[in-house]
């Protein structure tokens, strides 16, 4: 006898599964196409089946597997049984139906080979970004998984090299730039937000009691990484923070002038308009917020000798997050840097 059969956790029904082909079958059905709400069903299939591959006569689309396994109701399965939030669904369903519906259209996925990635992999337009072309891949190769069940072994997909970008940052006198044109009201949570290099979402969430005015110390919890990172009140920050106390809110530390709590895009928005005159004005380039702040706080300290592990307990990572992805070492340091091993070598004063 070959496969077996079992009750799923948390299922009333049993399943059966038999090896064929180099594949793994399952069914979920009875002899008369009803649920198996008994073992002696599946043992009954169970047995069938194995006669059926013994006489040569297995046909697995008689057993109901095929039309479970076809493409768009697979995917259909995948989106219901896999949630994600509403711009990732947006972003998978485009996927689906621009690049991977119009290839595997009606094809059973048991019946999917290596040979037919390739060729899909090949009609994707040679015109998109590296970046984009791995989405889609991680995409298809993430739906694959999700019902690996139907395959003995995973499908090998082709590489994509993505090139690595150069992390952009700017100067503190470049930052004070950019600051002469956020306007007065929205100075306080940008300051803050440039002070100490955090994401904006932390700045937005920021609570009045994650402020403690007698220790000096703010704590900022709502992070990406769901760990707290406390630092420091500084003069600077303390400077900020009097005009957002004036205004009345209960619970959240920034807020406009009519009380209500910043969002993401609403930030974001401030520093782009910000940055552009900036740019028009005094030639400061062109810069995310996240590079604006987060990034250039990070790479000020590494140009001014500070270690990694100063910088990652700063900004609330780990050292090795702050070498592959914040900090970014200028030429002029290097330089410096170089100049001073020189003299040591040399015997002088570095």
């Amino acid at each position: 006898m070959r496969g077996g059969y079992w009750k799923p956790k948390g299922r009333e029904t049993f399943r059966v599964w038999i090896p064929w082909k180099g594949k793994k079958i399952f069914i979920n059905k009875y002899l008369d196409g009803t649920p198996m709400y008994h073992e002696s069903q599946a043992k009954r299939v169970f047995e069938k089946v194995n006669g059926e591959i013994d006489q040569g006569s297995f046909d697995p689309a008689l057993w109901g597997k095929v039309g479970s396994l076809i493409f768009q109701k697979a995917w259909s399965v995948y989106m219901d049984q896999c949630p994600c939030g509403a711009d990732r669904a947006d972003a998978r369903e485009r996927i689906f139906k621009d690049y991977l519906l119009p290839y595997f259209k009606n094809m059973s996925l048991a019946d999917i080979e290596e040979h037919h990635i390739n060729d899909w992999f090949s009609t994707l337009p040679k015109s998109y970004a590296p970046s984009y072309i791995r989405v889609i891949r991680a995409t298809w190769k993430a739906f694959l998984n999700f019902n690996r069940i139907t395959r003995v072994k995973a499908l090998e997909f082709p590489k994509v090299k993505v090139p690595k970008k150069s992390i952009e940052w700017l100067t503190l006198g470049d930052q004070g730039k950019v600051m002469e044109f956020i306007p007065p009201q929205h100075k306080p949570i940008m300051g803050f937000i440039t002070a100490y290099g955090c994401r904006p979402s932390e700045a937005c969430n920021l609570k009045k009691t994650d402020l403690d005015g007698q220790k000096k110390i703010v704590t900022f919890r709502e992070r990406k990484n769901a760990t707290d990172n406390t630092l420091k009140i500084t003069p600077e920050v303390e400077e900020l923070l009097r005009p957002a106390a004036k205004v009345v809110n209960l619970e959240y530390v920034f807020c406009s002038v009519t009380g209500l709590k910043y969002t993401r895009q609403v930030v974001y928005d401030i520093w782009t308009a910000a940055n552009k005159k900036a740019h028009k004005k005094y030639g400061v380039k062109i810069v995310s917020l996240k590079n604006g702040t987060r990034h250039s706080l990070a790479s000020q300290l590494l140009n001014k000798g500070e270690s990694t592990a100063a910088v990652a307990r700063i900004l609330g990572n780990t050292p090795s997050v702050v070498e592959r992805s914040y900090g970014n070492i200028s030429v002029e340091r290097t330089e410096e840097i170089l100049n001073g091993a020189r003299m040591v070598h040399e015997g002088g004063n570095p």
